[in-house]
């Protein structure tokens, strides 16, 4: 697991206020400090990489899945050439079946998430060298829109939509690639709730300990002179 944290979990309805028993009252300092730290929700923030996906959480919810061949520099340099003239074994309506199989298997709410507006899509490449893009078996399910505002603290980042949930699907292979939950309040999955994140931050880090390289004997063929 790479970059392990966490933060603070919100409800969408309770901005700008975490989610607390004290409410509006987080930040009264007459509470006692201590009792309105311990009533924060800590969810696990951070990524998992296995052998073939990589898994990001954020504020304990599973926010992407992601397939893992190369990394994505290499792999739209590489890869999409490889698919050009390659026949689909899917065409849109099963690709936007495929995607709402695997939300369902990660507790998406299909359901809620069905009443939002979809499209599906297939990525037109131009192929190295080419003048005319042609259309690759890899196709987008996007479900809903998501408005990202950056204010002045941001003012280099201009606004921004993108989908709610986005679903990647190669068509050769019916395959998940990628799987994006932008937007979190979809996500019916248990939050990963870390109970006991007051006392990790407090506790003072264990004495660093530097991993020694066996010695090992270098052979070789030639003869010393």
């Amino acid at each position: 697991m790479a970059a392990p944290w966490f933060g603070i979990n919100n409800e969408k309805n309770a901005l700008p206020y975490p989610v607390t028993i004290f409410g509006s009252n987080i930040y009264n300092s007459k509470i006692p400090r201590e009792a309105r730290l311990r009533s924060l929700r800590i969810g696990a923030s951070g990524t998992i990489e296995t052998t073939n996906f990589f898994f990001s959480i954020y504020e304990g919810r599973l926010a992407k899945v992601m397939r893992i061949s190369e990394h994505d520099v290499e792999r739209f340099a590489h890869d999409l050439d490889k698919l050009v003239g390659k026949p689909s074994l899917i065409n849109e309506t099963q690709a936007h079946d495929l995607a709402t199989q695997w939300l369902a298997a990660v507790d998406v709410d299909v359901a809620v998430l069905e009443k939002q507006k979809w499209t599906v899509n297939q990525l037109h490449y131009l192929p190295s060298g080419a003048t005319n893009a042609v259309t690759l078996p890899l196709y987008y399910v996007d479900f809903g829109w998501k408005h990202l505002h950056f204010g002045t603290n941001m003012p280099n980042l201009k606004d921004m939509d993108e989908p709610s949930v986005r679903v990647e699907i190669l068509g050769t292979t019916k395959e998940l690639q990628d799987m994006w939950i932008n937007d979190l309040t979809f996500s019916r999955r248990p939050l990963l709730i870390i109970t006991n994140a007051l006392d990790l931050v407090r506790a003072h880090d264990p004495p660093a300990k530097q991993l020694k390289n066996p010695v090992t004997s270098v052979q070789t063929n030639s003869a010393l002179r």
